[in-house]
């Protein structure tokens, strides 16, 4: 039932991850480039400090969103959560899931409406003597908050099946390839 979802989480996420990864190399090529150009030829590649804040930024930062989530990477204060036996801590996980995804799916209403209304405008910001449109890096907002979205959803149900079921799991374990099956997690 939830198999095709979560496929569809993990390989969407995946993908971003690798395009992330990508913006990553590209900003870093691109500023080195610049530096290059400029130091020893005393020509700086125009427009590398905005491509840079409009596009490398935003892409590094928010595309891997739902792969770090998948991982359970997120930064999280546990001083409490580590002291709670294995079910309470699980139902205090399923409710940072939900709080999480509820604003998560405002956050994505908001950042639609601005991409939109960006688009609308041709949003650009102006290069030395370029005009650059910065509207489409507005999307990737809207893209990297959907893909983190699916994911928590995803991890929404499976968080709840375990909890239904008795068995006992962690953020990080229920979108992982080598999930511990009920069977081996007695042993544990």
């Amino acid at each position: 039932m939830i198999k095709i979802p979560e496929l569809l989480a993990t390989w969407f996420s995946r993908g971003l991850m690798a395009l992330s990864c990508l913006a990553l190399l590209a900003m870093a090529l691109h500023v080195t480039a610049d530096v290059v150009m400029r130091t020893f030829f005393n020509s700086p590649i125009p427009g590398t400090l905005e491509i840079g804040t409009h596009y490398y930024m935003i892409a590094v930062s928010f595309l891997a969103l739902g792969q770090v989530q998948i991982r359970d990477g997120h930064v999280a204060v546990e001083f409490v959560v580590h002291s709670l036996k294995a079910r309470p801590r699980m139902v205090l996980e399923f409710l940072a899931l939900l709080v999480t995804f509820v604003f998560s799916v405002i956050y994505l209403n908001m950042s639609w409406v601005s991409a939109a209304q960006k688009t609308a405008r041709r949003e650009y910001v102006l290069s030395q003597d370029n005009i650059l449109l910065i509207w489409p890096s507005r999307w990737i907002l809207v893209v990297s908050v959907a893909a983190f979205l699916l994911v928590l959803l995803v991890q929404m149900v499976r968080m709840g099946q375990a909890l239904w079921q008795g068995h006992v799991r962690r953020v990080g374990e229920l979108m992982d390839e080598d999930r511990v099956e009920p069977a081996e997690e007695e042993a544990r």
